[in-house]
């Protein structure tokens, strides 16, 4: 197969000439914005943080810049921020216990006294929230990536494509085979007659780690919980917790975090991973999203938090 633009010989599966880059076809769902391949030359990548915000704002740019430079791609950034949000639901939750009961208010002296037990306290909640978000979510993305490229090779043979594209699991032995193939043999096979662009071939794939952008819309639903808690819990004295826990905001927080999982994640996951494979949108969304709701099911709707609202 031909591409129109360059007349580069491309592989029969992709979406987009690997040399130009212009779009070899398109498919419906490529007409929402969201989903828009970019059909522009890169030139130069953005920042860390410029894709993050990417991500959510424009997440077809974020992840087409992403894939494009892969050697810097920030996924322990993105790993850091998930956890410092994780931790500010920690300093949500207790910014609501008021100490001053315990210490008095009679004077400046007590005031500030008070102030400084609930900030040290509250920075120790947040560290504790921190430091468990840091093994949660490290197995949270170590079993979600493990599920999502589980979900990608049913719908879009993602394994076969990172070899083909990046060599990646390649043997030593399989390298040399495809050196010494005839141009019909590869055309056959499906694989990649001319030489590929440097961008590919001098990069590691980083699947991993550009897949952790994709839960930035997640990571958001954690900064929006713990705004959420700090407006809306009830402010209780240390010697009775149980309002806090027992209110019914938890349910609340749970269905935020489930929308954003459901509704968000699967639409920043299927874009990432069709940029990686250069694959179709379509097929990598329904996997994505069906992997999506099965994690949401395990992880939120197994919880007594997310019915407590509706029990009376």
């Amino acid at each position: 197969m031909r591409c129109p633009k360059c007349g580069n010989d491309v592989s029969k599966d992709d979406y987009v000439c690997v040399y130009c880059e212009a779009r070899l076809r398109e498919e419906r769902i490529e007409s929402i914005k969201l989903f828009r391949r970019i059909d522009e030359k890169w030139t130069k990548p953005l920042s860390k943080f410029r894709r993050m915000l990417l991500v959510i704002a424009n997440p077809s740019r974020a992840f087409w810049d992403i894939t494009h430079y892969r050697e810097k791609v920030g996924g322990g950034l993105v790993y850091l921020v998930w956890c410092l949000s994780f931790g500010l639901i920690g300093s949500s939750i207790y910014a609501h216990v008021d100490l001053s009961p315990t210490v008095g208010t009679g004077s400046v002296y007590a005031g500030l006294i008070a102030f400084g037990i609930n900030f040290l306290q509250s920075m120790s909640m947040f560290m504790l929230f921190f430091l468990f978000g840091l093994i949660y979510y490290g197995l949270f993305i170590w079993l979600g990536n493990k599920l999502f490229k589980w979900g990608a090779n049913y719908s879009i043979n993602l394994s076969d494509q990172l070899k083909l594209r990046y060599g990646e699991g390649k043997t030593e032995d399989e390298v040399e085979e495809d050196t010494e193939k005839t141009r019909a043999q590869l055309e056959a096979e499906g694989e990649y007659v001319m030489e590929l662009p440097e961008y590919l071939t001098s990069q590691e794939s980083k699947t991993g780690s550009i897949m952790r952008y994709a839960y930035i819309p997640y990571i958001l639903s954690l900064l929006i919980s713990a705004l959420v808690l700090l407006i809306a819990l009830p402010t209780v004295g240390p010697s009775n917790l149980e309002p806090l826990w027992e209110s019914r905001i938890w349910g609340i927080i749970d269905w935020i975090q489930v929308i954003f999982l459901i509704g968000w994640v699967p639409i920043t996951m299927s874009i990432a991973l069709r940029d990686i494979a250069n694959a179709s949108t379509m097929k990598v969304y329904i996997s994505c999203l069906t992997v999506s709701i099965i994690i949401a099911f395990f992880v939120y709707f197994l919880r007594p938090t997310l019915m407590m609202q509706y029990i009376t």
